[in-house]
């Protein structure tokens, strides 16, 4: 099952790159940075809040991680895509289509990336019951690790931050027992 996955996945990111082929190269650079931007504030700020939330209404704990993920990347990402909007197309630099036909499906396939690994991620967390047979060591694509992965590699290694350091962001266990506290959530 974890193989169909990965190549559902990799489907999904090609097709949505391909369909946006023929966007321009500054507004497939918008998206993609939108997207991981987006991404980053929602990866750094999901155990603050679900934190916050849990101390003052109580929520089955997956349900509030899946919230506390998807509220903030969409407020952030659709408030970064209507900035994009604001642009004049006057203002939008052209580019030579060899460039255009290189780059811009690269860059379409980033918010696709970012979206599947939301996605992927937030079913593990949710609904740990549902998927109890799901082996992470099978899937040749970790889509549900990949941009935790990526986010604690630019973390340490960009940022400096070590995984010991108290800033450090903390992220949800993917494999997690029912629970209706946050705590045991993160680590």
């Amino acid at each position: 099952m974890e193989i169909v996955i990965s190549i559902a996945g990799l489907l999904v990111v090609l097709v949505g790159a391909w369909l946006c082929r023929k966007e321009r190269l500054f507004l497939a650079l918008a998206n993609a940075l939108a997207a991981l931007f987006a991404a980053a504030i929602a990866l750094r700020y999901w155990w603050l809040l679900a934190r916050l939330i849990s101390s003052v209404v109580s929520f089955p704990a997956g349900e509030l991680c899946f919230g506390c993920f998807w509220v903030p990347f969409g407020v952030t990402y659709y408030t970064l895509l209507r900035l994009k909007d604001g642009v004049d197309e006057r203002d939008i630099p052209l580019y030579p289509p060899l460039v255009n036909r290189i780059f811009v499906p690269l860059l379409a396939a980033v918010p696709f990336c970012v979206f599947l690994c939301g996605i992927m991620a937030s079913i593990q967390i949710s609904l740990p019951q549902a998927w109890t047979t799901y082996d992470r060591a099978q899937m040749p694509i970790p889509w549900d690790r990949l941009m935790i992965d990526a986010y604690q590699e630019v973390e340490e290694n960009v940022c400096g931050i070590s995984p010991h350091d108290s800033s450090h962001t903390r992220f949800p266990a993917l494999k997690i027992p029912h629970t209706d506290t946050v705590k045991p959530l993160w680590r």
